[in-house]
């Protein structure tokens, strides 16, 4: 299901742009996450995509004013399988070690004081 951010009318996952203003659609944010400043640097926008295992935002790193894509841990993961953290922490670093024209480029990793794992 997605949702128009400008006036919140639904769309079925397939819909990209609202019928009403023509704005783009995004996805509905269930881990309520869009708005929050990560690290005192990464204010995360709207929910790009998520799967079984994380969910990556659009965000903006404020230091050198950029856009980014934010990939976090699902936050149940860890409560319920905390091996989940150790294979999280595993990609960020597997992936900053990577360096390709169709490999996404790794900036920062981390976990936030409330345990949020981060790329």
């Amino acid at each position: 299901m997605k949702y128009c951010p400008h006036c919140q009318q639904t769309y079925p996952a397939t819909a990209a742009v609202c019928q009403i203003d023509g704005k783009p659609l995004a996805l509905k944010d269930t881990i309520a996450l869009t708005g929050r400043v990560i690290a005192e640097k990464y204010p995360l926008g709207e929910l790009a995509a998520y799967g079984c295992m994380s969910a990556v935002y659009h965000a903006h790193q404020l230091g050198v004013k950029r856009h980014v894509a934010f990939k976090v841990l699902l936050p149940n993961l860890v409560v319920h399988h905390p091996q989940m953290l150790d294979r999280f922490e595993r990609e960020a670093q597997l992936a900053g070690l990577l360096t390709h024209e169709n490999i996404a480029v790794i900036h920062d990793a981390g976990q936030t004081p409330d345990h949020l794992a981060y790329i």
